[in-house]
């Protein structure tokens, strides 16, 4: 949001005026894609209550603000799988950009080697 100040003259007086505009409320998220992969198998969640509702996704979400790539990946697998994800590596970035629900993702897609420990 932003105040726009305008200043007009009237009869000789002068006259401050102020309102709030709304920005336009468009953004590009930043998220992150975790892969796990265990031989040629790949994990995927069906994706639930989120845009995309029903269709099939690797864990992933979006990345904190101050926080890697690599350790939002490992966050997301362990919160959404339970997996402890061993070590990462860089796979591809894709750019979502999904105009039917307004959202705009530019999303790194991470490998993980494999898991350290925790149960799916």
């Amino acid at each position: 949001m932003r105040f726009v100040e305008a200043i007009r003259v009237t009869n000789r007086r002068v006259v401050l005026s102020a309102k709030l505009v709304v920005m336009d409320r468009r953004w590009v998220g930043v998220g992150v894609g975790a892969v796990i992969r265990r031989g040629d198998d790949v994990l995927l969640l069906k994706r639930r209550n989120v845009h995309g509702d029903g269709t099939w996704s690797t864990p992933g979400g979006h990345v904190e603000f101050g926080e890697s790539l690599e350790r939002c990946a490992a966050r997301e697998a362990q919160e959404e799988t339970g997996l402890v994800a061993g070590e990462v590596s860089f796979l591809a970035v894709t750019n979502d950009y999904m105009p039917e629900d307004g959202k705009h993702y530019v999303t790194e897609r991470l490998v993980h080697g494999h898991a350290l420990g925790g149960r799916p």
